[in-house]
């Protein structure tokens, strides 16, 4: 069945007008147009189009002003959504999230000149395609030049041998799909054809959003192959006819979308949405990165059996919806399931088209609807699909107003790592045609198929994204996902379970949500072994955070400690899947008293998918709830998720008094906790915060941990070192650490960061120019549990005795003798962030020179020589600017478009002129010399620019009368005004002795990790000019990100881990040689 949209799509596109006479349902149609077939459809849905009419009549008071053509002269205007994209696009010109490839396979004899002239004939048709967007007077404006030709670039692979062609076409039109548009200079239509074989081609047509949406994708795709067809018989092209252009409806659209009918629309999505949102917690792989929300992506496809396809269809009519609503209620039942919340935030997407002259266009007129469900313990799939159906009825009755308008007015929390109000998306496209509802055959010696899912940009916007499109083969389901949260494994598996809970729910539509088989019939036999075999309790619990945890929540651990069986349950009773938090439950046949008894289980809470299946009452005579929340990893291993609030009723009594002190119950705070709390509230913007909740959890990091010290040095008078962080980091640790008193706290250049395995040898992590190694904690965690990480923080940090030497060589030799305590001999693993990259390699060298092997010399986007360099004056400052203006967009972007951009760039013009007024800091006079050279020297130039000029400016900018609202400027002091006096004479110390170290060859391969972020107003060396250093080379690895971020990223991680097992094959492989 097809959605309501699509069906009411093609009707106005063959000119049939509905609409209504009290409550009954009229139609005009044009002799011809409607066939018996279509008729029969409008009196089986006869109710549902009444409800949507109606619905659409309530919900503005106000009469549609017309959509006419409005004059060429002047500037023309962008809708909401282009403007929103324009802005976006500044701050991340070279990104390709907002891309839209599309790829087609032609069979047969393809005639190329016939392909380009049906290609051109679409670009003459559609303004849009010909259309770029300058700045004139501070503001966007669209420009359609009269003609464009076309182009399109052929690339022919015949010669490369047939088994390697498909994959070398795939890699080809990847790269072709990531690469960036200028919206200025136009054209922003491309298209690349790859001829595999005399019969076999590929077209990869790529656009920006800006231009195009997933149903422009569709309309392209049906006038490409009508036209073409056309002009292969030789016969007249028959194609709609087009009484506006995209430009006449963001016209419309601005003029039409104020006073009454804003309001209208605005009131109806704030009722929708008016308690409090919380953002959904979906169980993650990796901690989320801290700082700015990246956008790394992968993407994982699926062809469900047409078998599927065809009973969701027949189960859609039963219920009297679309398919699209079978599905995204699906969609929302994973997501419950997974969050174990019942408040159920996600997002689909409105083709944006509800008027009768939009209905041919091609343009951006996609919107994002939000979808809000209640779950609740007896809700069926049949009563979430009416509700949901209602809902979406509701929701494109008020699709006109546009998401960023919502956002605008609803001001959400748009923490840092999220995007604003959601983080999942679904979306149904409708099956491929050229528009008359035949196959994808045009001419009967040439076959065309789109080929969905075939290329991914490696970009996402949100975390967790499910597509899905109607095909000949079945239903084809893509998951773009966020990499640095989730693995390929767990993406792969909530496709299992979305796919499973399709396969339950054509069976029966009338069970409960909540005992809805998730699991596959291997998972479920897999989670069955874990639970069936008898352990040792402390084989399957990961730390001894978990172990503790049960002490607390009063189970009676010693009677546990051998022969256990564990479950982890959801709230229902469920077998959760792996990587999902449910509660811990212990088993064993030995007990028969004070547990929960299987007789008092409610029915069908047994664990069980099939009669093949083992349960409960074949493992165990009893549960105990432990109160621990848990989840299973792939290893079969328990990993502590959170701790219940109060302990089941079920729980079984303590029997032991005795609890060591990291489980005693916190206590009311004393002075000292009361006053580190007032200070973390402060720095992390958090009200409420436990004794032992975790510095680096709560969002801190190296720069906010500066902050900390400084204040707590202030406010205590005592200095502590930064790495104290790292083995205390909770108040109730870090307390503990300032009563010592007068105590003398030990320091060390050297810290373990990470234990890890004692096998394995050490990375060991030279500060940058932080001076400490906090930075690396989430390198740390990344790389695994079992890889040792030692730090090594900068002489002089403690704040005692200064820096033993300004000589960069014998900062490296004392470094070396600190990591001599811990490993002896080589193999040496060293790496350094930024200017620690210098002290890394010359660590390396004087280490080669003793006779040691150094195994891997990895630096983090440090610079070697002429690796970067100014840009002229102009594009310097234009660069500068959109650093600036993209890190601040998140909190002034709404008001960016009611002031305009004219009066945004006077106050920056103002605000740079302020803040580059002289200084009396030491750093300000140093950076001014800088801005006269042209070689950016080593010194840590871009944290600076990162952490103090540009955080001047952009505090400066938000002061600026009209943005003084968005948000207390104490909340973006730079860093400079916080560094204690010791940090500023460090700054000026190493920066002396960067400065004069002479850089000489090194005798081999350097590993460089480098951020695909320049800093603002510079251009760089591919290898930042290591090139000229390093005699055996330098192997680059791009990360995602700038300079501070990529320390958090998952793929230098990953990069990194692999660099570091290939070091060691190739050991291991000398070692069988000799």
């Amino acid at each position: 069945m097809k959605s309501l949209e699509l069906l009411l799509s093609e009707l106005r596109s063959r000119q049939v007008q509905l609409w209504l006479e009290g409550d009954r349902l009229r139609y005009r149609a044009p002799e011809g147009r409607l066939s018996p077939d279509d008729l029969a459809e409008l009196r089986d849905r006869k109710r549902e189009l009444i409800e949507f009419l109606q619905d659409i009549k309530q919900c503005s008071s106000v009469e549609q002003s017309a959509l006419q053509p409005v004059s060429r002269t002047g500037d023309l205007p962008l809708s909401f959504a282009q403007q929103r994209f324009w802005f976006l696009y500044q701050f991340e010109p070279d990104s390709p999230a907002n891309n839209m490839p599309v790829v087609m396979r032609f069979t047969g004899n393809l005639n190329v000149d016939i392909l380009k002239r049906s290609v051109a004939a679409i670009v003459r048709r559609h303004e849009i395609l010909r259309s770029r967007f300058p700045m004139v007077e501070g503001k966007p404006v669209l420009v359609i030049d009269s003609e464009l030709e076309v182009e399109l670039h052929h690339v022919d692979l015949r010669a490369i041998p047939d088994a390697q062609r498909e994959e070398e076409a795939h890699h080809r039109a990847t790269e072709a799909a990531r690469q960036p548009f200028d919206l200025e200079q136009g054209r922003l239509l491309r298209l690349t054809l790859f001829q595999l074989a005399e019969q076999n081609h590929l077209l990869l047509w790529n656009m920006p959003c800006i231009i195009c949406d997933g149903t422009s994708s569709d309309l392209f795709y049906r006038e490409l192959t009508t036209i073409y067809r056309a002009l292969a018989l030789n016969e007249p092209v028959v194609l709609p006819e087009l009484p506006i252009q995209y430009v006449d409806f963001a016209h419309w659209q601005r003029q039409h979308l104020q006073g009454e009918v804003l309001e209208s629309h605005l009131n109806y999505w704030k009722q929708q949405l008016n308690n409090p949102l919380t953002a959904l917690p979906l169980p993650t792989d990796y901690p989320r990165p801290s700082g700015l929300r990246t956008c790394c992506g992968d993407r994982y496809a699926r062809m469900l059996p047409k078998s599927l396809h065809q009973a969701l269809l027949y189960l859609s009519q039963q219920l009297g919806t679309t398919l699209f609503v079978v599905l995204l209620s699906a969609f929302d039942i994973l997501l419950h399931r997974y969050s174990q919340q019942d408040d159920v935030l996600t997002t689909f997407v409105s083709s944006g088209r509800n008027r009768i002259e939009t209905e041919n266009l091609i343009g951006f007129f996609s919107n994002t609807l939000i979808l809000r469900t209640q779950f609740e313990p007896e809700l069926t799939f049949r009563e979430l699909v009416q509700r949901i159906h209602r809902q979406n009825l509701d929701a494109y009755a008020h699709q006109e107003l546009p998401f960023e308008r919502l956002i605008d007015a609803l001001s959400p929390d748009q923490r840092q790592g999220r995007s604003p109000l959601f983080q999942t998306k679904f979306t149904l496209n409708p099956p491929w045609t050229n528009g008359q509802g035949m196959a994808a055959v045009v001419l009967p010696d040439l076959h065309i198929e789109s080929l969905f899912g075939y290329i991914y940009h490696g970009k996402t916007k949100y975390d967790f994204i499910l597509v899905t499109r109607e095909q000949d083969q079945g239903l084809g389901a893509v998951i773009d996902y966020n990499a640095e949260l989730f693995s390929a494994a767990t993406i792969e598996r909530a496709m299992d379970h979305f796919q499973m809970i399709l396969e339950n729910v054509v069976v029966d539509p009338d069970q409960a949500i909540a005992t809805l088989p998730l699991l596959t019939a291997a998972e479920h036999r897999l989670l069955a072994d874990w639970s069936r075999i008898k352990k040792d309790l402390t084989s399957i619990l990961v730390g001894t955070e978990l172990l503790e945890h049960l002490k607390q929540s009063g189970v009676a651990i010693e009677q546990w400690m051998t022969q256990v069986q564990s479950h982890v349950l959801d709230r229902h009773l469920q077998p959760v899947p792996i990587g999902v938090s449910g509660e811990l439950y212990l088993s064993d046949k030995i007990c028969n008293q004070d547990g929960l008894k299987l007789d008092s289980l409610p029915a069908g809470s047994l664990i069980t998918n099939s009669s093949t299946h083992s349960s409960i009452q074949d493992l165990a005579v009893c549960l105990y709830p432990t109160g621990v929340t848990v989840r299973y990893l792939p290893s079969g291993e328990l990993e502590l998720a959170s701790t219940s609030q109060s302990t089941d009723s079920n729980s079984i009594p303590n029997q032991s008094n005795v609890l060591d002190s990291s489980t005693r119950p916190i206590s009311s705070p004393d002075r000292i906790e009361q006053a580190l709390t007032e200070i973390w509230q402060s720095l992390l913007g958090i009200e409420t915060i436990s004794m032992r909740d975790n510095f680096f959890d709560l969002g801190g990091h190296s720069l906010l941990a500066v902050r900390l010290f400084t204040q707590i040095e202030e406010k205590f008078e005592q200095r502590l070192p930064l790495s104290t962080l790292l083995q205390a980091p909770t108040i109730e640790q870090l307390s503990a650490v300032l009563r010592q008193q007068e105590a003398e706290i030990s320091w060390s250049p050297l810290v373990e960061i990470q234990t890890g395995d004692a096998e394995k040898l050490p990375l060991f992590c030279v500060h940058g120019g932080g001076f400490n190694v906090l930075v690396y904690r989430d390198l740390a965690l990344n790389l695994g549990p079992d890889r040792p990480v030692y730090g090594l923080q900068a002489q002089g940090l403690h704040g005692r005795g200064g820096i033993k030497s300004n000589r960069l060589e014998d900062i490296a030799a004392d470094y070396i003798n600190e990591i001599r305590r811990v490993q002896p001999q080589g193999p040496y693993y060293l790496s350094g962030l930024s200017n620690g990259g210098n002290i890394a390699l010359e660590m390396a060298q004087q280490l080669q020179t003793q006779g040691e092997q150094v195994a891997l010399l990895a630096m983090f986007d440090s610079y070697g020589p002429d690796g970067i360099t100014l840009l002229p004056p102009l594009p310097r400052l234009i660069s500068s600017l959109g650093y600036a203006l993209r890190y601040s967009l998140p909190r002034f972007g709404s008001r960016i478009r009611e002031k305009g951009l004219g009066n945004l760039l006077q106050a920056l013009k103002q605000q740079i002129l302020s803040a580059s007024q002289p200084s009396t800091t030491a750093s300000d006079s140093e950076v001014r010399k800088l801005s006269s050279t042209k070689t950016l020297p080593f010194n840590h130039l871009h944290a600076y620019f990162a952490e103090n000029w540009m955080n001047t400016i952009s505090q400066r900018i938000l002061e600026y009368s009209p943005w003084s609202f968005l948000t207390p400027a104490t909340q973006l002091k730079s860093v400079e005004g916080s560094l204690s006096d010791t940090l500023r004479a460090l700054e000026e110390e190493y920066s002396k002795i960067h400065k004069s170290y002479k850089l000489r060859p090194y005798s081999g391969k350097i590993t460089l990790f480098l951020a695909q972020e320049c800093p603002p107003g510079y251009k760089r060396d591919p290898a930042l000019g290591w090139n000229k250093i390093a005699t055996s080379g330098v192997e680059v690895y791009s990360i995602p990100g700038h300079h501070m971020s990529i320390m958090q990223s998952r793929i230098l991680a990953d990069c990194l881990k692999d660099c570091i097992d290939s070091t060691l094959r190739q050991e291991n492989h000398q070692a069988e040689e000799a």
